[in-house]
């Protein structure tokens, strides 16, 4: 409830964004065509928004961006490590094994869950990782431009 709570003050921030927190991830396409903006919190207890996030993205054949409180994907938390490496992209396995590493549980703060790379893994989804307080950088990236982030893709052939 507390995510769909989050989402009505977000809708209240959105002009054009649909009046009401969708909880029918087959609606957004529909509120789309009509030029709004879907807005989802959370459809079911103990599933994640990146997951739910993912689906939507699945749903839509559409981009997944993920907005978090660090400028990408590290291979170990920035905060505690100041020589962690930034990747500025990724294979879905690399990050699936990052979190293994890490002993990735629900409550972890990672820059985005299990069930979310696994989404966008088995429909080979491209996901952006970015930090939420830096709106020109995800501006920049929405549009296609240059961007401070992580870009999750699929494994190139020679990377196995």
């Amino acid at each position: 409830m507390t995510t769909r709570l989050n989402a009505l003050v977000l809708i209240q921030a959105i002009e054009k964004a649909h009046p009401e927190v969708l909880t029918n991830i087959l609606r957004a396409s529909e509120i789309i065509a009509r030029g709004k903006i879907p807005v989802f919190g959370g459809l079911m207890p103990g599933f994640t928004t990146d997951a739910i996030a993912a689906l939507i993205a699945e749903a839509l054949n559409a981009e997944y961006i993920n907005l978090t409180n660090v400028d990408g994907v590290y291979s170990s938390d920035p905060r505690e490590n100041p020589r962690a490496k930034f990747f500025e992209e990724i294979s879905y396995e690399k990050l699936l094994s990052l979190m293994k590493l890490a002993g990735s549980k629900p409550g972890q703060n990672m820059v985005i869950d299990v069930p979310a790379c696994l989404i966008l893994k088995r429909s080979s989804i491209p996901g952006i990782v970015l930090d939420g307080k830096e709106l020109e950088n995800f501006e920049n990236a929405v549009r296609g431009l240059d961007f401070k982030g992580t870009r999750i893709v699929k494994a190139k052939a020679s990377q196995g």
